[in-house]
């Protein structure tokens, strides 16, 4: 089953406070990022940039409302292999 958020499934990043589509990440992933400061979303540039280093398709949960977002991030990282 693929996910497909419409505007009503907007949250706005608590970093940046622009606009996108959930996702959910491994416990650890978040940890690493909330130990600047708690908040309940950011979106995946600003969750990159607390982590300091890019999100990859193994730091997402394999849950319905990834699966668009680990379908093509597999496909990025299978091409540069």
């Amino acid at each position: 089953m693929q996910y497909k958020p419409n505007r009503a499934d907007l949250i706005a990043c608590r970093d940046c406070g622009e606009q996108h589509g959930s996702y959910m990440v491994q416990q650890s992933v978040w940890r690493e990022a909330m130990r600047q400061s708690s908040v309940r979303f950011l979106c995946l540039p600003c969750l990159e940039l607390r982590i300091g280093r890019p999100v990859m398709s193994e730091d997402l949960v394999e849950r319905p409302i990834n699966s668009a977002l680990l379908h093509v991030m597999r496909r990025y990282e299978r091409r540069s292999e």
